[in-house]
């Protein structure tokens, strides 16, 4: 990049937080702030917690990004899923153990900023002591086959486009 090309891509990024992006879809990208999320109770894990939806619907093929918080003592039994599974925790404390039976002494302790990726067909687990926000983002649908069952309780669905 030389100085010129230099120079104005700093203008322009000076001049754009001047402005101040609220929010939104356009000119190619999607940005949300805090204060605009939805959340409403998860159909994805057991009906305590409650999800906000950033991008793209974790119930149909393609890229998802959703958020999933709790108020405190949360669990979700072992499951697989047939996608790549990447969770960041981004407050509160997330633990994560691994195989068919619950076992927390093993599990892995992840706190804010804490991230994992977890492969295909993986039998894992999940849970919260305290109010926790983490956020799944994946390519695919987000549809846990729990321990002992042959489907997911909900079925990825067919893109409508």
């Amino acid at each position: 990049m030389n100085r010129s090309s230099t120079a104005t891509w700093f203008l322009s990024l000076a001049v754009g937080s001047a402005i101040g992006f609220q929010g939104g879809t356009s000119q190619g990208h999607t940005s949300v702030k805090p204060d605009a999320l939805v959340w409403k109770s998860t159909d994805i894990f057991p009906s305590v917690a409650e999800n906000a939806t950033l991008v793209g619907d974790p119930h149909q093929p393609g890229d998802f990004t959703i958020r999933v918080r709790t108020s405190g003592q949360y669990k979700v039994p072992p499951y697989s899923q047939a996608e790549v599974e990447n969770v960041t925790v981004l407050s509160g404390t997330l633990y994560v153990g691994f195989g068919p039976t619950v076992t927390t002494s093993s599990a892995e302790v992840l706190k804010a900023g804490g991230f994992i990726s977890i492969n295909p067909g993986t039998v894992h687990y999940w849970w919260t002591e305290e109010a926790s926000v983490v956020q799944f983002h994946g390519n695919g649908c987000l549809q846990p086959i729990y321990v002992g069952q042959t489907a997911p309780p909900i079925p990825c669905r067919a893109s409508a486009h």
